[in-house]
């Protein structure tokens, strides 16, 4: 992914209604760079996380 194309899909979440979907969208789109980054650990980590969101 490229980091505009980060930005822009994360601006482009500021403007959802749904906020539980939102921010499900941007964990998503945060983890898959960290991933690429090679960060995997850190992303296995973060999802044993409970959330309060699904």
């Amino acid at each position: 992914m490229e980091k505009e194309t980060i930005k822009q899909s994360l601006i482009d979440l500021q403007y959802n209604d749904d906020t539980e979907i939102a921010h499900i969208q941007a964990d998503n789109i945060l983890c898959q760079f960290l991933k690429e980054l090679g960060y995997e650990d850190i992303v296995e980590e973060y999802d044993k996380i409970d959330k309060w969101y699904v």
